[in-house]
């Protein structure tokens, strides 16, 4: 993330010079909190990380290959239905593809096993229609396991959530750590003028980048909202995810023009040039459909 390059930016000028001040006890105490919470932050923020992604992803290819599997099914069912003039069996399988994968979750599933349902009254005739037993099992086991990983991408939201907490936590100590070793580069001033000018640079650098903006939004494909999307702001460390209601908030985006890429585990998208204007919020709602 950012925070962690800037940390570490001031740190790398600290060490270049530290014999400069390794003597004195309470700035050597105060670098190393600081190298302390660039190590911290790097170990949860790689938490984070591979926690989103790792459900996301899985999440996402089985419900492509659920979907693959249960158009084949569907596509069986309703040319049986056309057959035998069956009419509330075509009704009920006439689902296009395109709705099917905008659903919600918990929307997609009821709707894949109420097909698998069907499939299983007319096993018998559904061979005619180059649908076997042994592909409506196959479906049957890939939502079965589908039901199972629905809950874990909560408790990802939640794994995710307190991390950022806690990345949030370090940053302040991170802050705090720098104002302490400020207060100490003032007395070397005028003994080292080299040293405290790359560490002022340093520090212009750190304070530039630091923004306090929250980029905050919805993301939706049509009228349903998304779930366990991941969203990473692009050419930063900077990401976030969508909680349940498919909200999401990312912290500490840099004013100025950025993009972010979005990826529900099905579709990926790029939004180009929003805009963050300096001491402001941006929220912005965010359609994968559109």
């Amino acid at each position: 993330m950012n925070s962690n390059k800037m940390f570490s930016a001031s740190l790398g000028v600290l060490m270049t010079n530290q014999a400069v001040w390794n003597t004195i006890l309470k700035m050597l105490s105060a670098v190393t909190s600081l190298k302390g919470v660039i190590a911290s932050i790097m170990t949860v923020a790689q938490v984070q990380e591979q926690t989103s992604k790792g459900i996301t992803i899985d999440k996402g290819n089985l419900r492509a290959t659920i979907l693959e599997k249960i158009m084949a099914v569907i596509g069986g069912l309703k040319a049986l239905a056309k057959d035998t003039n069956n009419q509330q069996l075509f009704q009920d399988v006439n689902v296009a593809e395109g709705k099917l994968r905008n659903m919600s979750e918990g929307r997609f599933i009821s709707k894949v096993q109420f097909i698998i349902d069907l499939a299983n009254d007319n096993i018998a005739d559904l061979p005619d229609y180059n649908v076997t037993a042994t592909q409506v099992t196959s479906v049957t086991t890939d939502a079965a396991a589908y039901v199972a990983i629905m809950p874990k991408t909560r408790e990802t939201i939640t794994l995710v959530k307190n991390a950022t907490e806690q990345l949030n936590e370090l940053v302040k100590k991170g802050v705090d750590v720098l104002a302490i070793i400020d207060s100490f580069m003032l007395t070397l001033k005028q003994t080292s003028p080299n040293f405290y000018a790359q560490y002022k640079d340093a520090r212009k650098m750190i304070n530039s980048g630091t923004r306090h903006n929250k980029f905050t939004g919805k993301v939706v494909k049509g009228n349903v909202v998304i779930s366990g999307a991941t969203l990473k702001i692009v050419g930063e460390d900077k990401s976030g995810m969508t909680a349940w209601n498919g909200e999401f908030e990312i912290e500490g985006v840099h004013t100025g023009k950025f993009d972010v890429i979005v990826n529900d585990g099905v579709t990926e998208k790029t939004i180009h040039d929003l805009t963050m204007r300096r001491g402001t919020d941006l929220n912005y709602v965010i359609d994968l459909a559109a």
